[in-house]
């Protein structure tokens, strides 16, 4: 086959596809018909101090980047989404010697619940948890703990797009 009716086979298939009208559809609706949320402070049950701020304004960020999830106060919303960072852990990933790390891991466990107004869960996820690697800086503890910080940033702006697309069975 030559080059110009391969490419034009490839370039008939494709507008096929894309003129057939398949979409993937998203729901981006709360579940158990809950129509408003408001995010509790998440509670930080680790040594790492105020990355609770982290985790629940880059979840309130996903949940109204979409437009479609009203975000309200705890007394006029339908629910309120509980969260809780289970654990912050550190693992050593490379090391330049024996006794110095290059390169750590860190891991971050998230349990969530969403409670409508009579206290029933309509929602729940425990043991949710993701992780990034930092590079140490041995020189100086400040970058190394400045780069750990910067890691768990990055988690919880992952793990906020996974738990939205969860809540509304977005993928």
């Amino acid at each position: 086959m030559t080059r110009k009716i391969r490419f034009s086979t490839m370039a008939a298939a494709l507008l096929l596809l894309v003129a057939c009208g398949y979409r993937f559809t998203s729901g981006g609706q709360l579940p158990g018909g809950v129509s408003s949320i408001a995010v509790d402070m998440f509670t930080n049950r680790t040594v790492e101090t105020g990355i609770e701020t982290y985790f629940t304004s880059d979840l309130v960020y996903e949940l109204t980047r979409s437009g479609r999830v009203n975000v309200l106060p705890a007394n006029e919303a339908e629910a309120v989404l509980h969260g809780v960072i289970v654990t912050v852990l550190e693992k050593t990933i490379s090391r330049k010697d024996v006794t110095v790390a290059q390169s750590r891991r860190v891991y971050v466990t998230l349990d969530l619940k969403m409670m409508d107004r009579s206290g029933r869960i309509v929602w729940a996820r425990r043991k949710l948890t993701d992780n990034e690697t930092y590079q140490v800086d041995n020189a100086s503890g400040l970058d190394s703990a400045s780069n750990k910080r910067e890691a768990i940033r990055i988690i919880s702006r992952r793990m906020a797009e996974n738990i939205y697309k969860d809540m509304t069975d977005e993928f």
